[in-house]
C-alpha cells in the first residue's frame, strides 16, 4: 500500500497485502502454500507405528495413564452391615472381562487410526445373538457378557445415516462391521476429532507426522556425523603403487585392527590422521531442542513423559505434566466414562452374574456411582514441605490466641481418636464399693467317692 504526500511516496511494509514489496500476492512464496490433507490407510499408520519409537510413544501414552489408576466404584450395598459388597463384584466382572485392558487397546486404536477405534459387547441371551439380529438393540434380558473385542477399522464400513441438518440422525454414521449392520447399544466408537463430511477423524499420525519426520531425519544426520568424527586419512606414496583391489583390501585390513588400544607402524613419509569434528559447535543441540519442543507441542505431551519419565509422580514447578494430567481427566470424563457405564450396566443385568443372583433379581433397588481415581501425585518430599507449611501455619495462630490446640487438631488429625478434656479438679467417679462374692466351690467327684466308701466300712 502505497500513498503520495507532499510530492513523496511513503510505502507501508506491516499490511496483509503489499504490491510494492509482494507480500499477500501470487508471488509471495507463503501465500503459495496449501493445505493438503492425507488419507493414512490403517495399514500405513501401523506401520508408522513399528518404524519410529516416538510415534508409538505418542500414541501408547495417553492410553497407558487413562487406564492406569482405574476407578473406584461405590454403590448403597455396600459397608460394614452389608455383606454384599456389590462395587466388590462389580470389579471383579470387569477385571474378568479384562475392561481396563481393552479401553487402553481402544484409546491407542482412536490415536492410531483415522477412523478410531471400535469396541463389541458378544453378549449370551435367551434368544441367542446372530448376525440375524444385532442390527437390533440389546435385549432386556441377557444371560452374560461373553466377551468384548476391540478393533480397529479395517473390517468396518462406515456411512451417514441422514445427510439434513434437520434431522436427528444428522451426523450420526451406521457402523458396519464385516458388512453387518450393528446396532448402537452393541458397542462403543471411539474417534477423536470426527469429521462427518470426510467420513473420517483426525487421527494423531496427521498432527504429528511433520515433527516425527524431522525427529528422524534428524536422528539419521547426526548417526552420520558420529560415523564422520571416527573418519581416518592414510596418506602414502606407495598408494598409487596399488591397484583398486589390493587398495580396498589394504584399508579394510586396517580398519579392522585399530582400536583404541592398538599401535600401527608406518614409514617416515606416511602419515595417518583423524578427522577432528566439533558437533557441539554446530548448534546441534539447540535445533533438537526445537525438534522436540515441537514434537511434545504437536502431541500435547511433555518432552519428560515421551522420554520415559516415571509417570505418577509430579515435583514443584512441571505445569506441563499438570496441564498434561489435566487433559487426561478431561478425557477419562467425556470418553471413558459412557463406555464403562454402558459396561457395568449390562453387567448388572447379567441374570447368570453374581450380582443379579445375590439381589435376587432386584436390580432396580442397586445405586452405584464411580470416579476414576487420581493420576498423579506430589512426591513424598513434596508432600513433607507442604505439612511442615501447614504446621507452621497452625503454630503461629495457635501462639496469637487465634485458635486453641483442641479447634486445630481435628484439621490436622481429623482421623485420631477422640477422648473427653480431663479437668484437674475434678476426681473420677468409682461408685459405691462392692463386695466380690468368691464362687462357690464345686465338690470333687472323687472325693465324694472316697467319703461315701468310707461311710460303708464304718457301718460295719
Amino acid at each position: 500500500m502505497s500513498r503520495k504526500k507532499k510530492g513523496k511516496i511513503e510505502a507501508r511494509f506491516d499490511g496483509l497485502a503489499d504490491t510494492l514489496t509482494g507480500r499477500g500476492t501470487e508471488i509471495d512464496k507463503l501465500k503459495q502454500l496449501k493445505p493438503v490433507s492425507y488419507f493414512f490407510p490403517p495399514e500405513e499408520c501401523r506401520a508408522w507405528y513399528r518404524a519410529n519409537g516416538f510415534f508409538a510413544n505418542i500414541v501408547d501414552a495417553p492410553a497407558e495413564d487413562a487406564t492406569r489408576e482405574w476407578i473406584t466404584i461405590k454403590t448403597n450395598m455396600d459397608g460394614a452391615d452389608n455383606e454384599l459388597n456389590v462395587s466388590r463384584l462389580i470389579i471383579n466382572r470387569l477385571e474378568e472381562l479384562k475392561l481396563q485392558q481393552k479401553l487402553k487397546d481402544l484409546i491407542r486404536f482412536s490415536r492410531l487410526y483415522q477412523e478410531g477405534g471400535f469396541l463389541f459387547y458378544g453378549l449370551n441371551a435367551p434368544v441367542p445373538q446372530t448376525t440375524l439380529n444385532i442390527m437390533e438393540p440389546v435385549p432386556n434380558e441377557i444371560n452374560k457378557i461373553a466377551y468384548i473385542n476391540v478393533f480397529g477399522p479395517d473390517r468396518v464400513a462406515l456411512t451417514e445415516r441422514n445427510l439434513s441438518p434437520l434431522a436427528a440422525s444428522y451426523h450420526i454414521p451406521d457402523v458396519r462391521i464385516d458388512g453387518y449392520l450393528v446396532h448402537d447399544s452393541r458397542y462403543s466408537w471411539l474417534c477423536p476429532s470426527y469429521v462427518a463430511e470426510d467420513g473420517r477423524g483426525v487421527s494423531v499420525i496427521e498432527t504429528v507426522i511433520t515433527a516425527i519426520i524431522a525427529q528422524d531425519t534428524a536422528l539419521h544426520s547426526i548417526s552420520s556425523m558420529l560415523y564422520e568424527t571416527g573418519a581416518k586419512v592414510f596418506k602414502s606414496k606407495k598408494v598409487d603403487e596399488l591397484g583398486q583391489a589390493d587398495m580396498r583390501r589394504f584399508l579394510r585390513e586396517l580398519r579392522a585392527v585399530l582400536s583404541s588400544q592398538s599401535l600401527v607402524a608406518i614409514d617416515g613419509d606416511e602419515e595417518l590422521v583423524r578427522l577432528e569434528s566439533n558437533l557441539n559447535s554446530t548448534g546441534l543441540k539447540d535445533s533438537l531442542e526445537f525438534i522436540f519442543e515441537n514434537l511434545a507441542g504437536l502431541s500435547r505431551i511433555p518432552k519428560s513423559r515421551l522420554n520415559g519419565q516415571a509417570q505418577g509422580t509430579i515435583t514443584s514447578g512441571q505445569f506441563d505434566f499438570r496441564s498434561y494430567y489435566d487433559d487426561i481427566a478431561r478425557d477419562q470424563e467425556n470418553d471413558l466414562r459412557p463406555i464403562i457405564e454402558k459396561a457395568i450396566k449390562l453387567i448388572i443385568r447379567e441374570r447368570q452374574g453374581e450380582i443379579y443372583r445375590k439381589l435376587n433379581g432386584q436390580i432396580e433397588s442397586l445405586d452405584w456411582q464411580f470416579e476414576f481415581n487420581p493420576l498423579w501425585k506430589l512426591s513424598e518430599k513434596e508432600e513433607a514441605e507442604i505439612d511442615l507449611i501447614r504446621a507452621r501455619e497452625v503454630d503461629i495462630y495457635m501462639a496469637r490466641g487465634s485458635v486453641s490446640p483442641e479447634e486445630a487438631r481435628p484439621k490436622r488429625f481429623s482421623d485420631l481418636e477422640k477422648y473427653p478434656a480431663w479437668n484437674p479438679n475434678s476426681s473420677p467417679e468409682f461408685g459405691d464399693p462392692q463386695t466380690i462374692q468368691e464362687p462357690e466351690a464345686k465338690p470333687d467327684p472323687q472325693e465324694q467317692a472316697k467319703d461315701q466308701k468310707a461311710k460303708q466300712l464304718s457301718l460295719f
